[in-house]
């Protein structure tokens, strides 16, 4: 794990790889709400930074185990990359922040819902409509831009 004044240095030059994860049940999508910056606050997808000398496929294991606490046989599937844009960096300053982030979708049986708990940088998850998703005002807009392009 990299300190936060260390990653806010990074930020400040380069671009952060990131894995961002759209999880579906069914025709519904799972987000998690920040309690952190960038993005506090709001709902967001489970997801990220990439670290050096980790697989993709294992680094998406971890962050599901971590941000969601789900062990499951993931079969993820690239479906976008993206650069997003804050204005806030990991401190909450007005500094912007960016984050180069493959989009991998997963999906998963509605049994499994049950067995998510939040790790403490969210303060609960919400299952969304892709119409419910859209119309709410605390969901990223980032993550509207993504369902809307790809769903």
């Amino acid at each position: 794990m990299i300190e936060k004044k260390n990653l806010n240095l990074i930020a400040q030059n380069i671009p952060i790889p990131s894995i961002d994860l759209i999880i579906m049940f069914g025709k519904k999508f799972l987000l998690v709400k920040r309690l952190k910056n960038p993005a506090k606050n709001k709902y967001t997808f489970v997801g990220g930074i990439l670290h050096k000398k980790i697989p993709i496929k294992s680094a998406i294991k971890k962050i599901v185990k971590r941000e969601i606490n789900l062990e499951t046989i993931l079969k993820p599937k690239l479906i976008d990359v993206r650069k997003f844009k804050f204005k806030k960096n990991f401190s909450g300053n007005n500094k912007q922040l960016e984050y180069i982030s493959s989009i991998f979708l997963i999906k998963l049986s509605c049994e499994v819902l049950k067995k998510i708990r939040v790790d403490h940088e969210h303060s609960g998850y919400e299952v969304f409509t892709k119409s419910a998703l859209l119309k709410n005002k605390d969901v990223l807009v980032l993550v509207k831009k993504v369902i809307q392009s790809n769903f």
